[in-house]
């Protein structure tokens, strides 16, 4: 048994080596990931700065974005849709958006930062169903519905108050900002 002592000390030794060398590959990818970018070259950028092009969208047109924390959608809106939210109040839920998801500046009567396009999350709050594009029928407006609660938004994404759950709220407007004329920026959450 003296014998194998040697060889068995041989073998701790190389588990050992082998232990350390996995744990420093396995350390690489953590470490790189917490140094800045500068010391870090070939990264990519954040998801978080990439711009969008918006000038090319026509009216009533959406644009559907994979955003860094799931989809996000932006639609152009014409002077008409503008007019037809500002008449519709009555009949929403909540149409000054007190209980709404979103950022306070997009608190207004059309929730976005600029009139003209709406920045939102194409899911309803309460069970996080997809939205889709609805058509004006005799009873709605043009705006949004989706299948799961029956809800129906208008084009600004408030919710129609005999529509729905009684839970769901307006759709989720994303912090987002307009660094120059027809270009958007989703920000982080």
């Amino acid at each position: 048994m003296a014998a194998d002592n040697p060889r068995r000390a041989r073998l701790r030794g190389l588990t050992k080596l082998l232990v350390g060398v996995g744990l420093l590959l396995l350390a690489i990818p953590f470490i790189a990931s917490v140094l800045p970018p500068a010391s870090n070259p070939g990264t990519r950028p954040s998801p978080w700065d990439v711009t969008h092009d918006l000038s090319r969208l026509a009216d009533g047109e959406i644009l559907r974005l994979a955003g860094p924390s799931g989809p996000v959608w932006i639609q152009r809106r014409s002077t008409g849709d503008l007019r037809e939210l500002e008449a519709s109040g009555p009949r929403l839920r909540d149409p000054d958006s007190e209980h709404s998801r979103q950022p306070d500046a997009a608190r207004t009567p059309w929730r976005s930062l600029d009139a003209e396009f709406f920045v939102f999350v194409p899911r309803e709050t309460r069970r996080g169903c997809q939205v889709r594009e609805a058509v004006a029928t005799a009873r709605w407006p043009a705006g949004f519905d989706e299948a799961c609660e029956g809800a129906r938004f208008d084009r600004a994404g408030r919710i129609f108050s005999d529509s729905g759950h009684p839970e769901q709220e307006n759709l989720t407007v994303p912090p987002h900002r307009y660094p120059a004329p027809g270009q958007l920026q989703l920000l982080p959450p």
